[in-house]
C-alpha cells in the first residue's frame, strides 16, 4: 500500500520553471492556441471540422509542453473535447485557456525576484559570548605555556620558573606521517628504512593494474555473436524508416524489365508492401479488422505489432480523400483504439504521391501528439 500511494505522488507533480522567458514562451503558445480557436467563428468555412479537429490536438499537444505530462493542468485537459457550435462552446474553451496563462502569469513575479541568498550562520562555542569573536584554538604547548604564564601575571608576582618536566619534549609534538597507499609510491625524499615494512614492498611493486574485461563486453565484440535488430530496440525508427523510402521503394517496383509491372493503386497495395518490409525486422504481425461507427464507413485493416504495442494503419490519398478526410479518420482510429489493449502507440502511414495534401508537415504536427494516453504519430510520404 506504501508502494503505490508513494507512486502515485511521484505521477502528479508541477512543472518547475527555470526562467522568465520559459513562462512567456508557454504564454504565447497558448495564446496561439486562442486564435486558432477565434478561427472557428468564421461562418461558410469549409474546412471547419478538419480546423476543429487539428485546434483539439494541438491545445492538448501544448498543455503537455507547457506545463508537463506528469502536471495536473495537463492531467485535467488532456481528453479536452473542443465543441464549437455554438458561441458559449468557443467561449468556454477560451476561458480555459486563460485561466491557464492566468497560472503562468502568477510564476513571474517569482521568478524576477530570483532565488533567496542563504544566510551563512557562525558556530559560537557555548562558554564564549555572543560579541566575541571566534579564535583559532592554540596548540598543546602554547595553550601549556600561556597557561602558565597567565597565572603569576594575574597575583603580581614574578614568573616562576619553567619545570622542565612539564614541557614536553619537541619531537612529542611531530606527529608521524602515515605510511603512503599501497597504489601510489613513496616520495623521492623517504628511504626505504624510515617506511614501515608493510608498506616497503607494495611501494616496490606498485604499477598500473591490468584492465579486465567483463564478460558482457567481451560476448557483445564476439563476431560469432548475433548482432541485435533495430526492431527490438526501437521499433518506431525502423517505421519512420520505411514511410520516408517508401515512396522510393514503390517507384522501384515499377522499373521491371520484361516482367509485369507492380503498381501501388490503392490503400490494400500500400499495406501489402509495408507488410512485406515489416518482416525484414519484426516477427509477430497480426491483421486487426473493423467497422467505423459512421453510417455508411467501410470496414478497415490495420496491422499490429502485439509486441510493441503498436498498431500500424495505412492510408492513400485519391480524388476526395485529402486533408479534410484524413483528419476526420485519425480522429475515429483514435476514440477506437484509445481502449485498446494490444495499443500503446497509434501509427498513421499516408501515403501521398500526387501531392493532394498541400501542407503535408503542418498536417503531421496537427494531427501528432498523445490523446487518451495513447501515442499518435501520422507519417505523410513523400513530403
Amino acid at each position: 500500500m506504501l508502494k503505490s500511494k508513494t507512486y502515485e505522488s511521484n505521477l502528479i507533480r508541477e512543472k518547475s520553471f527555470l526562467t522568465v522567458k520559459e513562462v512567456v514562451q508557454g504564454m504565447s503558445k497558448l495564446r496561439e492556441r486562442i486564435a486558432q480557436v477565434e478561427v472557428l467563428k468564421k461562418e461558410g468555412n469549409p474546412y471547419w471540422d478538419a480546423q476543429r479537429v487539428s485546434a483539439q490536438f494541438s491545445i492538448r499537444r501544448t498543455i503537455r509542453e507547457v506545463f508537463g505530462e506528469q502536471s495536473p493542468e495537463y492531467r485535467e485537459h488532456r481528453n479536452l473535447r473542443l465543441r464549437a457550435h455554438t458561441e458559449a462552446e468557443i467561449a468556454e474553451t477560451i476561458s480555459i485557456l486563460n485561466e491557464l496563462i492566468t497560472i503562468l502569469e502568477e510564476k513571474k513575479p517569482e521568478l524576477e525576484r530570483g532565488p533567496a541568498k542563504p544566510v551563512p550562520k557562525l558556530m559560537a562555542s557555548p562558554n564564549s559570548s555572543p560579541a566575541a569573536a571566534p579564535h583559532p584554538a592554540p596548540s598543546t604547548a602554547q595553550s601549556g605555556a600561556a597557561h602558565v604564564s597567565a597565572t603569576p601575571l594575574a597575583a603580581g608576582a614574578p614568573p616562576p620558573p619553567a619545570k622542565p618536566a612539564s614541557v614536553s619534549p619537541p619531537t612529542a609534538a611531530v606527529s608521524v606521517p602515515a605510511p603512503p597507499p599501497k597504489t601510489t609510491p613513496a616520495p623521492a625524499s623517504m628511504s626505504l628504512d624510515s617506511a614501515p615494512p608493510s608498506a616497503a614492498p607494495s611501494a616496490v611493486k606498485a604499477g598500473p593494474a591490468s584492465p579486465v574485461i567483463p564478460t558482457s563486453s567481451a560476448a557483445a565484440i564476439d563476431p560469432s555473436q548475433p548482432a541485435t535488430t533495430s526492431s527490438a530496440t526501437d521499433p518506431l525508427g525502423f517505421l519512420r524508416k520505411i514511410s520516408a523510402r517508401f515512396h522510393a521503394v514503390a517507384r522501384h517496383l515499377r522499373r521491371r524489365e520484361d516482367r509485369p509491372t507492380l503498381e501501388v493503386e490503392d490503400e490494400h497495395d500500400v499495406q501489402d508492401v509495408l507488410r512485406v518490409l515489416l518482416c525484414l525486422e519484426c516477427d509477430d504481425i497480426i491483421t486487426e479488422t473493423w467497422r467505423p461507427p459512421q453510417a455508411g464507413a467501410t470496414e478497415r485493416r490495420d496491422l499490429v505489432l502485439p509486441q510493441h504495442r503498436i498498431v500500424i494503419q495505412v492510408k492513400k490519398t485519391r480524388p476526395g480523400l485529402g486533408a479534410k478526410e484524413i483528419t476526420k479518420q485519425v480522429a475515429a482510429d483514435v476514440e477506437h483504439y484509445s481502449t485498446h489493449p494490444k495499443c500503446k502507440t497509434l501509427f498513421c502511414f499516408v501515403y501521398d504521391p500526387e501531392g493532394r495534401i498541400g501542407d503535408p508537415r503542418g498536417l503531421e504536427a496537427s494531427l501528432s501528439g498523445v490523446s487518451h494516453g495513447m501515442r499518435v504519430e501520422v507519417h505523410i510520404s513523400p513530403k
